[in-house]
């Protein structure tokens, strides 16, 4: 009987610490970064990191304060020989005030913020 419970506790205290660690994981890929467009230029929200890919949501403009949460930058189709990182983004408004749209895509780094957050260190890369 001692052993039974024994080897209950262990179990348990297993599923506990592999609980906590699934969930510290998750949480630390979550991290969001909230982009504001500081670009001239309209950018698509893509399925992949390809502009021939189909688009999600509708272009953001940034003159009227559209932004973006990204959680990390990957590499993708080079527009116009200007670089090929993109941003995996989570979320979008389409103007300032506007409330959250839930996505899972990418937008094209140069056309959002001219690469600032990947170049400044604010998004890690995602490696998938």
């Amino acid at each position: 009987m001692k052993t039974l419970r024994r080897l209950a506790t262990i179990a348990t205290t297993g599923m506990v610490a592999a609980t906590a660690i699934a969930f510290s994981a998750t949480s630390a890929s979550a991290s969001l970064v909230p982009i504001t467009l500081s670009t001239a230029h309209a950018v698509g929200i893509y399925k992949l990191a390809e502009s021939w890919s189909s688009k999600v949501a509708p272009d953001l403009k940034p003159y009227v304060g559209a932004s973006v949460d990204a959680d990390c930058y990957t590499y993708g189709e080079n527009i116009a020989g200007q670089g090929s990182v993109w941003y995996h983004i989570w979320s979008y408004r389409t103007h300032s005030g506007d409330s959250d749209h839930d996505t899972w895509a990418y937008e094209y780094g140069k056309y959002v913020d001219n690469y600032n957050a990947m170049n400044w260190g604010w998004l890690p890369y995602c490696g998938y």
